[in-house]
């Protein structure tokens, strides 16, 4: 029997998962690909493969790519016209160039992907105890009387970010997830806000805030940021997510409310 396996293969891997989001995409797309035709879904690299694991919190199934033989199909997968490298192609690949859309990754997916992220067990008590410190520093035990938001200083729109707060959201305590707090504090401004308060967004603690974020059910999202797009998809469907007026439609869900 020929194409018997789907393999999820990355051209120039991101072992570091730098951006979270693009790599979650394509990790959608394949699992979606492989259920769609009925295919198992395989990984070909064990260091990519041990980051999956330790992250999204399963068993993937593992095969040496050297072993390729008409039996399997490679996959492929470019995101938004980018191409991660010069893999030569055979008859055995499937190549997909693809936009990010959310609209083209199962609804099962989704849910696949939620419940393994944010309920991993190896950051669930740390996550409980972060969320535990945030209420107990507002004295508010009620997760929707919080709404979050993620900024970087190179990127930040303070009249985007305080209009959908003010419109939406402003009886809530507002949590900002942040590349430089002390350019935050001195820059990020809400007038009217007392309560505020900022974590840390680093490179080293990227997943934990990723599950983090997750957390949260009321979110104000930039557009070319597919981490905190991510962060709004997965998790409770009935978030409400601010997104600004000029977002691509791929990235949307129907249930967002568009600033």
């Amino acid at each position: 029997m020929t194409d018997n396996y789907v393999f999820f293969i990355n051209n120039q891997i991101d072992y570091n998962f730098i951006d979270i989001g693009i790599e979650l995409f394509k990790i959608g797309i394949a699992l979606t690909y492989a259920i769609k035709n009925k295919k198992k879904f395989v990984i070909t690299d064990i260091n990519y493969l041990k980051i999956l694991e330790t992250f999204i919190n399963i068993n993937f199934n593992l095969i040496n790519v050297y072993i390729l033989n008409n039996n399997y199909k490679s996959l492929k997968i470019t995101v938004n016209g980018n191409d991660y490298g010069n893999e030569i192609i055979s008859n055995n690949d499937c190549i997909i160039k693809i936009d990010f859309s959310f609209h083209l990754i199962n609804e099962e997916i989704r849910d696949f992907l939620s419940s393994t992220i944010i309920k991993n067990p190896k950051y669930s008590n740390d996550i409980y105890n972060k969320l535990n410190d945030i209420m107990i520093f507002f004295n508010d035990f009620e997760i929707n009387n919080y709404v979050s938001i993620i900024i970087s200083k190179n990127t930040y729109i303070k009249d985007y970010y305080e209009k959908a707060y003010y419109n939406n959201f402003s009886n809530c305590k507002l949590i900002i997830f942040t590349d430089d707090i002390n350019w935050t504090i001195k820059y990020v401004n809400f007038t009217n806000i007392n309560n505020i308060y900022i974590i840390l967004n680093n490179y080293n603690d990227r997943f934990f805030n990723f599950i983090l974020i997750s957390n949260f059910n009321k979110l104000i999202i930039r557009k070319d940021n597919y981490y905190g797009l991510w962060c709004a998809y997965l998790g409770n469907k009935n978030k409400i997510i601010i997104v600004p007026n000029d977002l691509n439609d791929n990235y949307y869900i129907n249930n967002w409310l568009k600033q």
